[in-house]
């Protein structure tokens, strides 16, 4: 698709069509604001794939927050690294290899 068979589509955004669904692809980001702009002037609302989409307009995100689950990640290894003696290695980037590849 081209941009512009995409801004065709979506300046006819058919009355009985409900939401404007974004699918997960890295390709429909680059057209951010033709989504949120044109949706915007049908009244539809845009369901993306990640919260930057909602941070541009769109109504919500279904998808995951890899940020958040850092957080989470590091919180989880502080908790089974703190009492258990671990001390760290002189090569993290192996370490880590290591523990990934398991």
């Amino acid at each position: 698709s081209t941009k512009e068979e995409l801004v065709k589509i979506l300046k006819n955004i058919p009355d009985d069509v409900q939401a404007v669904w974004e699918l997960a692809s890295g390709y429909w980001g680059t057209f951010i604001d033709d989504f949120i702009n044109y949706a915007t002037v049908a009244k539809k609302p845009v369901i993306a794939a990640t919260r930057i989409w909602v941070e541009k307009g769109a109504l919500i995100y279904y998808g995951l927050d890899t940020s958040i689950e850092g957080i989470q990640a590091s919180r989880l290894a502080h908790k089974i690294l703190k009492n258990s003696g671990f001390s760290p290695p002189a090569k993290w980037d192996r370490w880590v290899f290591t523990c990934s590849s398991r």
